[in-house]
Parts: structure tokens; C-alpha cells; sequence
């Protein structure tokens, strides 16, 4: 059954894509079926290519096997049928501007009055999809999602200021989701398997991440701003002062708007990098940057030796930490300490 590379492109909006390679009928990405490496995030084994044969396309993964073809991969990437699947990319007709403005132009603008717009097509439906800590169960099913979604958030002492929910049908359903709200409309969201046998572990919308700012709206100028790897670590941290790296990594861009909202500066908290190899080579990269123009603003979290602890998350929940903002304030150093402290680490 033919499938065109124009469609190929409605399905590769839905894949941790690094490239599409137009002249080749070539996609590269993660795994949607395995995830690829866990620890290497850069890892892309997934490729899809025009298999003559067949006259279509099909997948392969380079680390766990898995070989499907296009109507099979977006059944799995929508929580469809292979039959709904095979009905959308076969009937439905090309829009090439629909596809280009999915692709290329999810916009993210910002100002100084602390407004912030997006236009993301989360494909998620919080209403019909999710139950929310607030739901009351009226069935025995329903009792053992939400019952589900309450342990997650009592065992990591989530704070009531992340609203949680937990999908119970749709792309993400056997997820717990992490939303992020932006001027109160919801701009990203992680989706966190609650099965340690579903892979991968997160399934999270592809959209523009690099001006997603959790807390933009809330910051307080006379404070630090906390930067964290994930939404849980940054609501650990009081004041709204927390907030996240949703695209994996910092770059320059990111932290010239987040310094608008500050007087008293930046400081970087990722998990505890003396445990964590990509912590440690997101600092060293992050180091290798010119940075200099912030380093009378920046500090850095240093976790103390005798916590053995990866994240904020797990200071609160092993150690029962009472202020993490100012904990984190106490134990963060100098750009130039934390270089001198990088020496050391093999």
C-alpha cells in the first residue's frame, strides 16, 4: 500500500527527530519502540526509508529490532488502530502548508511584560483522555488509575502547586502527566510511563522546547532563578523560583531570557553530576560556552558529600529538606570554583 514522503513528513512530526532528509526519502530519530539509549540522549537508531519492494516505507531500529512499516508506526505513535492508520495516510490528502506550518512553525515569542504565545498541537486531551487528582472514581478501574496518579505524587511529596493527571486512553494512555503552564494555557507536558516494562520510560510531545520557560509567569525579580533538568525538581523549589531545561540542554538564548527576570541572578541545579554522567558533560559543555558575561550572576549546585542524593526531588523525599531555595542558594559556588571542582571529577 503506497504511502507518500509527504505523509511520511505528518508522520516524522510525532519522532525525536535530529534531521529529515528530503533528497534521500531518509528519516532519523529515536526509537518509538524502545527509546533507543537511555543514557545517551544523542542516540538516534531509528531510520525509516523507502523500501522499493514494498512500495512504501518501513522502519528499523538498529538496537532492539523492531521493523514496521509507516501505517504501523503511526498506529503506535497515535494510539490508533493500524486499520484508522492505514485510512489517514492512504485517503487523506496532502496539505503541504498544514505540514510545513506542524514541522517548522510551532512560534514562541516573548517580552518584557511576561507574556509568552505558543501555537503547539499538544495532541493530547486533558479532559477526555486524563483523569485528574480531583476525579472521583466510579469504578474499580478507574479507582486503580487514580489511585495510581496519588501514589505517584504522595511518594515523591509532590507539592500541590504541579497539578498532575494520569491518561487512561490516547496516545499516552499508562502515563503519568507532568503538565507545564504557561499564562494558564498548557505549553508542554511530560508523559511518564507508571510500568517499569513500557518503554520508553518518557513519551513526551515534539514541539519547539527551547523557549518553554516553566514559571516565566511567576518569577519574583529579587530572587535566584533555580534551573533544573525536570518539572518535578523545579517544583520542589519555593517561591516559583524553580524552573526546568525542557529541551535537554542550555544554551545561550535560554539563559538571556531568563536573566530579564532576575536581579539577583541564575543558578544551574542539574541531578547530582559527582553520580550522573550527563550532568557532568552538560556542565562541561555548558562551561566550554562563552558564559563569561553571566559569571557575576551565575552559581552553580554543588551536592554536599554527605547527601546521596541525584536530585532536589530526592533531597526532599530521602531528607526531608524543609527550604530547597535556600538550601540550593547555601551549597552553589562560583563559575570558577566549579571549574576547579570539574578537575578533579574523572
Amino acid at each position: 500500500m503506497y504511502v507518500s514522503f509527504d505523509k511520511v513528513i505528518e508522520v516524522a512530526q510525532h519522532l525525536d527527530l535530529p534531521k529529515i532528509d528530503y533528497s534521500r526519502n531518509h528519516i532519523e530519530s529515536r526509537c518509538p519502540f524502545c527509546g533507543d539509549s537511555r543514557t545517551k540522549k544523542e542516540v538516534r537508531r531509528f531510520h525509516i526509508d523507502f523500501y522499493a519492494p514494498y512500495n512504501t516505507f518501513i522502519g528499523n531500529c538498529h538496537r532492539c529490532g523492531e521493523s514496521k512499516n509507516i501505517i504501523s508506526i503511526y498506529a503506535h505513535l497515535k494510539g490508533i488502530s493500524w486499520k484508522e492508520s492505514s485510512k489517514i495516510l492512504t485517503n487523506r490528502k496532502y496539505d503541504p502548508d498544514e505540514a510545513y506550518k506542524k514541522l517548522k512553525n510551532n512560534r514562541y515569542t516573548y517580552d518584557d511584560d511576561k507574556e509568552i504565545k505558543v501555537d503547539n498541537d499538544l495532541d493530547i486531551d486533558l479532559n477526555n483522555h486524563c483523569y485528574s487528582l480531583e476525579y472521583e472514581p466510579k469504578s474499580p478501574f478507574e479507582n486503580k488509575i487514580v489511585s495510581k496518579l496519588w501514589k505517584f505524587k504522595n511518594d515523591r511529596k509532590i507539592p500541590d502547586s504541579l497539578p498532575l493527571y494520569i491518561a487512561h486512553d490516547g496516545r499516552y494512555k499508562g502515563r503519568i502527566i507532568v503538565p507545564i503552564y504557561i499564562n494558564n494555557n498548557l505549553v508542554y507536558f511530560q508523559g511518564r510511563s507508571i510500568y517499569d516494562d513500557i518503554y520508553p520510560k518518557y513519551f513526551n510531545p515534539k514541539v519547539q522546547k527551547n523557549k518553554i520557560i516553566l514559571n516565566i509567569d511567576n518569577f519574583k525579580k529579587d530572587k535566584y532563578i533555580i534551573v533544573t533538568e525536570g518539572i518535578i525538581d523545579a517544583h520542589m523549589v519555593e517561591y516559583n523560583q524553580g524552573t526546568c531545561v525542557v529541551g535537554g540542554y542550555i544554551d545561550e538564548s535560554f539563559l538571556d531570557i531568563i536573566s530579564k527576570y532576575t536581579n539577583q541572578g541564575i543558578i544551574i541545579c542539574l541531578d547530582n553530576f559527582k553520580k550522573d554522567n550527563n550532568s557532568l558533560n552538560t556542565l562541561k559543555k555548558l562551561l566550554s560556552k562563552n558564559i563569561n558575561r553571566y559569571k557575576e550572576k551565575m552559581k552553580f549546585f554543588v551536592m554536599p558529600d554527605e547527601y546521596d542524593a541525584k536530585d532536589l526531588n530526592d533531597l526532599v523525599t530521602k531528607y526531608e529538606i524543609q527550604n530547597i531555595y535556600e538550601f540550593v542558594l547555601k551549597n552553589s559556588v562560583s563559575i570558577m570554583k566549579l571549574k576547579m571542582l570539574l578537575t578533579s571529577i574523572k
